[in-house]
């Protein structure tokens, strides 16, 4: 439902934990991103559905989860940072969901070593790294009554 679920939890803070907005500070770690998009040059545009049909849904989730980022750069500013590296298409097929392959799992070894390098001794990583709040409580659920 949300590749990016950052804005649910700014809307969350805010209605439910009474944080103020210029309070909310986010740090987001990704899980790759492959930025899709539709190009005509690739004849993609006069395709078929038959052609589109993963691409279409690869260019769903990617167009939600880069335009919930922009959002949520624009609400939160300098208080909002991604941890996140970017995959080709060939990354991407060896990835997969739930692959485990010895090709996969370099893959991830590699790209999080770049992005964590990327973040760390930032002053952001600072800011987190330095960071205390009061215990989280959870919000009391209501119960269903089954009848």
């Amino acid at each position: 439902m949300a590749n990016h679920p950052g804005l649910f939890a700014c809307i969350e803070a805010q209605k439910f934990l009474n944080i103020k907005l210029e309070d909310i500070y986010q740090l987001h770690i990704g899980t790759l991103s492959n930025r899709h998009t539709s190009s005509g040059k690739k004849g993609m545009l006069k395709s078929g559905f038959w052609q589109w049909k993963t691409k279409l849904i690869e260019l769903i989730f990617s167009c939600q989860e880069q335009s919930t980022e922009q959002i949520v750069k624009f609400l939160l500013g300098n208080r909002y940072y991604s941890i996140d590296e970017i995959i080709s298409g060939e990354q991407s097929s060896a990835i997969g969901l739930d692959k485990v392959t010895e090709v996969a799992q370099n893959i991830l070894a590699k790209k999080s070593e770049i992005s964590f390098q990327k973040f760390w001794g930032t002053e952001e990583s600072k800011r987190y790294k330095n960071h205390t709040k009061e215990p989280f409580n959870p919000i009391p659920q209501e119960k269903e009554t089954i009848q």
